[in-house]
C-alpha cells in the first residue's frame, strides 16, 4: 500500500490558522481564534494544528512536510 503524502499548513498572522492536507485533499482546517474566543488572534495556532492533527488520526511524525506562511501575500 501507497504511504500517504501529508501536509500542514500554519499561517502565523491573523487571523493565525492551521489546514491538513492528505494526499491533496483537505481533510481539515480552523482557525486558532475558535478555541482562545480572541478575534483575529495572531501567532503560532497550536490548538488549530493539534485539531486538524486529531481530525486525521494521526501525529506529527506522520507528516511529510510543514508550511509555515508568516505574512499576508
Amino acid at each position: 500500500m501507497k504511504k500517504q503524502f501529508t501536509v500542514l499548513a500554519i499561517y502565523e498572522v491573523h487571523p493565525a490558522s492551521a489546514a491538513l492536507m492528505i494526499d491533496g485533499c483537505l481533510i481539515a482546517a480552523t482557525h486558532e481564534e475558535r478555541f482562545t474566543r480572541l478575534k483575529n488572534d495572531g501567532g503560532y495556532p497550536k490548538n488549530a494544528v493539534e485539531y486538524c492533527l486529531s481530525v486525521a488520526g494521526i501525529t506529527s511524525r506522520d507528516l511529510d512536510k510543514v508550511v509555515i506562511l508568516n505574512e499576508a501575500f
